[in-house]
């Protein structure tokens, strides 16, 4: 599984705007989109894993394939 966060809203502005707390607001992109990023930066993706595991296994596997890029783009 990837998750990936591509933008987050900004809880003081959305109260002040719209005087509500935005909840379970989700943005995505597309999985090539994903996949070719990975790709570009030789991040080697792993087989699924069919077995079970411990929660405290998935917990640090998670943990250790965290990867926070930035991706800041301009008009050109």
């Amino acid at each position: 599984m990837i998750g990936v966060a591509v933008a987050k809203l900004d809880l003081k502005k959305i109260l002040k705007n719209f005087g509500v707390i935005p909840e379970n607001t989700n943005f995505g992109i597309k999985t090539n989109v994903v996949r070719s990023l990975l790709d570009s930066n030789d991040v080697d993706i792993p087989v699924p894993n069919r077995r079970k595991i411990s929660k405290s296994k998935l917990g640090k596997m998670i943990s250790d394939g965290t990867y926070y890029l930035s991706c800041w783009m301009t008009m050109a």
